[in-house]
């Protein structure tokens, strides 16, 4: 309950901080702000509140490039699904199929292959719990 209200309350407090600035004409007087030597405006308009010329990138085009990201990420959820699936076969194999030696070492370190890459406090974790699991499946 406290974060949220401390979440509404940090937002209406910048907007009353934005309000009061203009109302009091102190708009961008503590702020430094470097403008971007690589942006590229399309038009300039003047501020009707404070007087200033901002310049504007229409929104239609900054939306278009965003979505750009869209195939990205959805190559990046295939690949990470295609590691997952195969990382999963190989954990299925070895315990359900392979027959051969060192079939339990096998079965129990298999996810130390792959469970780095996932996440690295996962992987932590996995590490301190590994030799209780190992042990379990060897007792069974």
């Amino acid at each position: 309950m406290s974060a949220i209200w401390c979440t509404i309350f940090t937002e209406y407090w910048k907007h009353q901080e934005s309000d009061l600035s203009v109302r009091w004409g102190v708009r961008g007087v503590s702020k430094i702000e470097a403008k971007r030597k690589n942006f590229k405006h399309e038009s300039q308009i003047t501020d009707p509140v404070t007087g200033e010329t901002v310049a504007i990138f229409p929104a239609v085009k900054r939306l278009r490039r965003q979505l750009l990201q869209i195939p990205f990420a959805l190559g990046a959820a295939t690949l990470l699904g295609a590691l997952i699936a195969t990382c999963f076969g190989i954990e299925v194999f070895i315990s359900e199929v392979y027959k051969g030696p060192f079939k339990s070492v096998l079965v129990c370190y298999n996810p130390l292959a792959y469970y780095p890459l996932a996440d690295t406090r996962r992987s932590f974790y996995l590490l301190e719990l590994l030799p209780l699991l190992c042990l379990s499946s060897l007792v069974s």
